[in-house]
């Protein structure tokens, strides 16, 4: 069990494509290359690193490149660090472009995690959910060495974002002071090849019976009509099938001293990479109502209807 809290902060909505410190500049490099390989970071803005800025804690970056009419693959970064230096980003490496050459590049986010192959299958192993950080990945188009062109990165999101709301009608005010998610996949092993992602060292059953929080939320608040709370506001959660997940709510309405528990597989079956989920509760005069759920909340696109919760 584990008070989830989030490290990464949330950045500004714009996507922005930002230069990269080690430009292209027409400098002669070892083997007669031309020009520096540089980077774009470029992120989907779907969740809590939404732009460039948000990845200033930098990313790891692997590239092999080919010679034209060869087949076998030639390493030119390993792990190699690009990170955010004021308005501009550095490599930890300088390589160099090699004309007659293709190149391919992968990354992942943070930089400190993932090992890569040379055919581009990503490994982030026992990566841990309850840490709070956001997980990408990238895998740029394939780079001719003749071009000197920067290297756009486009990262994808691996996790999902779920946040529980709690209302009131109304007339109506709670006190919260404890709430639990049960259920809930925190560990496992991402891998992304060119045929697809998956996560190992999960179980995707039923979880029904699982009696041990995966998160936990303690701290005491009041909640009315007019201002509403959200409780987890950001888990970065692995993608997986959600049956059997619930959430366990304790709350005072008056003088009445509540425990709830709500299943949170009504609406939808499965979360989903790079989505945003936001479920919300609303307690009422003589029961509590899961109102639906919301399902990216940039767009507010509502899916699911009212459920009732009797009170116990």
């Amino acid at each position: 069990m584990k008070n989830f809290s989030p490290k990464t902060t949330l950045a500004a909505a714009a996507t922005l494509l930002l230069t990269v410190a080690c430009t292209n500049e027409l400098t002669d490099g070892p083997d007669g290359g031309k020009g520096r390989i540089a980077f774009h970071p470029l992120p989907e803005t779907r969740t809590v690193v939404e732009n460039a800025d948000g990845m200033a804690g930098g990313f790891n970056v692997w590239g092999w490149y080919v010679k034209d009419g060869e087949t076998a693959r030639h390493n030119v970064f390993n792990q190699a660090t690009v990170m955010k230096n004021g308005d501009s980003w550095a490599c930890s490496d300088t390589r160099y472009w090699i004309p007659n050459t293709t190149y391919n590049f992968y990354g992942v986010f943070p930089a400190d995690m993932g090992t890569c192959t040379e055919n581009g299958t990503l490994t982030v192993a026992d990566f841990d959910a309850t840490q709070g950080h956001d997980l990408m990945t990238a895998t740029s188009a394939p780079m001719d060495g003749d071009q000197l062109a920067s290297v756009v990165m486009p990262f994808r999101h691996e996790l999902s974002k779920v946040a529980v709301r709690v209302a009131t009608d109304p007339g109506i005010t709670a006190t919260v002071y404890s709430a639990k998610l049960y259920g809930m996949d925190t560990q496992g092993t991402l891998i992304r090849s060119t045929s697809g992602v998956s996560w190992t060292d999960i179980d995707d059953d039923d979880k029904s019976t699982v009696d041990t929080p995966s998160f936990t939320f303690d701290d005491e608040i009041e909640i009315n009509a007019s201002t509403p709370q959200d409780l987890f506001k950001g888990l970065l959660l692995i993608p997986q099938n959600v049956q059997g997940l619930k959430l366990e709510l304790s709350f005072t309405r008056g003088s009445d001293r509540q425990t709830v528990q709500v299943p949170l597989d009504t609406s939808i079956t499965r979360w989903t990479a790079g989505e945003a989920y936001r479920y919300v509760l609303t307690i009422e005069a003589d029961a509590i109502t899961f109102k639906g759920i919301t399902v990216d909340g940039w767009d507010e696109a509502h899916t699911g209807g009212d459920v009732n919760i009797e009170d116990r």
